[in-house]
């Protein structure tokens, strides 16, 4: 686990902005927590893969993609905001506690499932799982013109949370 402390200048291909000198690689979970600075940014320079990706409860700031992203393993968002944009997002597993994910204009796709129980999520604008969990507090929306592809088995959408087709 290599964590965030964004305190030079928010770019992820900076060394100083981590824990111990060390970018996160494939073999590495990226966490952001309270201690860290409020902004990242996932910038042309980064390789654009990691292990895994964890937004802390306590973490308040912002994650920004300015490259497509691959992450091996799950994101976890439980706080902050994490901002997709115009870049390819890519994971295995999808888990939401709290916090904010926006999509934007490419793919969101995730591997096997998406579990949301608590914050918001604003689709991509072509979103595919295996299977969407939504648990109440949580809010799915769909974006405007977005597309929302369940690849499972059995009952690939379920839970007692919202889920917002109104756009």
């Amino acid at each position: 686990v290599v964590t965030w402390k964004g305190s030079q200048d928010g770019r992820w291909s900076n060394p100083g902005n981590w824990e111990g000198g060390r970018v996160p690689g494939a073999t590495d979970v990226a966490r952001f927590a309270v201690e860290s600075g409020s902004e990242g940014l996932v910038d042309a320079n980064s390789s654009g893969m990691v292990a895994g990706l964890i937004l802390e409860p306590e973490y308040h700031g912002k994650i920004r993609l300015k490259r497509d992203l691959s992450i091996i393993n799950d994101l976890v968002i439980a706080g902050g905001t994490f901002i997709q944009g115009n870049f390819g997002l890519s994971l295995s597993r999808y888990r939401q506690t709290g916090g904010t994910f926006t999509g934007g204009d490419a793919r969101l796709k995730i591997r096997y499932e998406a579990t949301l129980s608590g914050g918001t999520l604003l689709s991509s604008k072509s979103m595919t799982a295996r299977s969407l969990t939504i648990e109440s507090p949580a809010v799915v929306t769909m974006a405007a013109n977005s597309k929302l592809n369940l690849t499972g088995d059995g009952e690939p959408l379920n839970g007692n949370g919202l889920l917002d087709v109104t756009t």
